[in-house]
């Protein structure tokens, strides 16, 4: 068993890589959570996360209130 690590590219490229993905979704889970550790410059990682809170609010919104 491997251990798995991303480099996160610069913030634009990021960028220009998540609006060619599919969805949000693939997109975190290629740069977050496949990948044992991601390492990257601060930009680039504050936009992962931020990317992650809104899909988690999104997702939140869409589940039915019991």
């Amino acid at each position: 068993m491997g251990f798995n690590k991303r480099y996160l590219p610069e913030l634009e490229r990021l960028k220009e890589i998540r609006e060619k993905m599919n969805s949000d979704k693939e997109f975190l889970n290629t740069y977050l959570y496949r990948p044992d550790v991601v390492m990257g410059s601060a930009d680039s990682m504050e936009y992962v996360k931020e990317v992650e809170n809104q899909e988690k609010i999104k997702n939140d919104s869409e589940q039915p209130h019991i």
